[in-house]
């Protein structure tokens, strides 16, 4: 019997143990969403979720970003570990021990970084450790205004674009300056902002 052909007699119990045809339908159609409620169970919502799910940033950029408040990236920290590395001094700054958390945004270059992002777009306060930027960006989630709309975005293409400036230090010895980083942050954003959120941009 071929693979595909025991896949679907098995699904059958499958099927059978959590309601049958009828509990994982709407009307007649079959749901795709049911099914997998009922098999997963009951979950909380994380509370971040807005940061990724209304944000307009790229999806590269939101798939790191989600990466980085899990905490999965794969930084220095944990590849020593695993014991992959020897070292897991931060590549960026050179003073401390790579983590997430100081990656984003206890590193000096990161946070010279996300420091220019806040300016940039009028908020005045001092940059955080990440755990705190999330609490601040979830807060931020729920407002309507253009200017936290491009804060979400900003925060998303931020840790893309520092993530990918770690991976180029660690693997071709190459180093941007935090302002030409941030010039290319500031036009990924702005591609995909509004015509009303560029003009924000401008000022």
């Amino acid at each position: 019997m071929s693979w595909p052909l025991r896949k679907i007699l098995n699904s059958q119990s499958l099927i059978d143990s959590i309601g049958g045809w009828s509990a994982v339908s709407k009307g007649c159609v079959f749901s795709i969403q049911i099914m997998y409620h009922l098999l997963m169970g009951p979950c909380d919502k994380v509370s971040w979720r807005r940061i990724i799910f209304h944000n307009k940033a790229s999806p590269k950029s939101l798939f790191v970003s989600w990466l980085a408040v899990l905490g999965r990236l794969p930084t220095l920290d944990r590849l020593l570990k695993w014991k992959i590395v020897d070292s897991n001094v931060c590549p960026l700054c050179s003073c401390m021990p790579e983590s997430t958390q100081h990656l984003f945004f206890e590193c000096s270059y990161s946070a010279a970084i996300w420091s220019s992002v806040l300016a940039c777009l009028q908020f005045h306060r001092p940059v955080s450790q990440l755990d705190n930027e999330v609490v601040l960006m979830t807060r931020a989630a729920k407002r309507t205004g253009d200017r936290f709309k491009l804060l979400l975005m900003f925060f998303a293409e931020c840790l893309y674009g520092i993530w990918l400036q770690r991976n180029a230090k660690v693997y071709t010895h190459s180093c941007r300056s935090p302002l030409d980083l941030l010039r290319d942050i500031k036009y990924r954003v702005a591609c995909r902002a509004t015509d009303q959120q560029r003009n924000l941009l401008l000022m």
